[in-house]
């Protein structure tokens, strides 16, 4: 378990992939272990309170339950957006723990996500009480393999031979409104110009819940592959390219160098920003 402002643990998996060595060629299946590093920490930003929080849950007592690693977002300007994120990460670290695993990782991630939005209307002071809700990331890594869900706008990027590749779509009006574009409904003018492109349309206090973005599929992971999973804080702040360039220094040191990014645009508007890192390596 990690969680609070810095944490770091390291934990084996088994990984299975196809030989691509002399000695492996021809397609043999192989079976070779990975060890996957995880490291986070978050800054508070210009807010006067800690709204995100953060964890991973690895099962010391068997590797098939996978890693499960898991941001959340309180959303700012609502009220106790703290308890809300709060919940989200213990609920699904408690679900986590309790699925078989020999269950599907996508069908595990949408048991969590479950737990987290009844959660989230529990903590509802009427059925009415909208005001209040979280964003949520999750990947669980398990067997060489990684899935993810995703609840409004943080993000989860892959790092891979040098290139940044966003995994989750962002649950905010900018891209409908690009989508709406292409399909020639509106101009792209009015697309890109809209100034609530931001706006969030998606959180876990949604009544009846909106669809979430779930990677079904596992994706192999390879060595040298590295996982973010970041609020929305980190992401606003650092562009693409600033990422990579700290992220490439890999483990505790990478999650430094964001956080040290971050600080020096000293941004008056500065968010709560969180990062967790995954590295694969042999």
């Amino acid at each position: 378990l990690g969680k609070g402002n810095r944490q770091g643990i390291q934990t084996p998996l088994n990984y299975s992939g196809w030989g691509t060595s002399k000695k492996e060629a021809g397609g043999r299946k192989m079976d070779r272990q990975l060890t996957i590093a995880v490291h986070g920490r978050q800054i508070l930003g210009k807010r006067k309170n800690q709204e995100d929080s953060f964890a991973w849950t690895a099962n010391s007592s068997s590797t098939n339950f996978g890693t499960l690693c898991i941001v959340s977002d309180g959303m700012g300007g609502m009220a106790r957006g703290e308890e809300y994120s709060q919940s989200a990460v213990s609920q699904a670290q408690l679900v986590f723990t309790q699925r078989d695993p020999k269950e599907a990782p996508g069908d595990v991630l949408l048991a969590c996500y479950a737990a987290i939005h009844k959660a989230a209307l529990g903590l509802r002071l009427s059925p009415q009480d909208s005001d209040g809700g979280a964003t949520v990331v999750m990947v669980l890594i398990r067997d060489g393999k990684a899935s993810f869900l995703s609840v409004g706008d943080s993000r989860i990027v892959l790092l891979r031979g040098g290139g940044l590749i966003q995994l989750n779509r962002e649950q905010i009006l900018g891209p409908m409104l690009d989508e709406r574009a292409a399909l020639g409904m509106i101009s792209e003018a009015v697309a890109s110009g809209n100034r609530y492109r931001s706006s969030l349309l998606n959180h876990t206090n949604m009544d009846p819940p909106l669809p979430c973005d779930l990677c079904m599929t596992p994706f192999t992971l390879a060595p040298g592959d590295q996982i973010a999973l970041m609020s929305d804080g980190v992401g606003n702040a650092l562009s693409d390219d600033e990422l990579i360039a700290c992220l490439r220094y890999g483990g505790e040191k990478a999650v430094d160098a964001v956080m040290r990014g971050i600080e020096g645009k000293n941004r008056k508007d500065q968010d709560n920003s969180t990062l967790i890192l995954v590295d694969i390596y042999e």
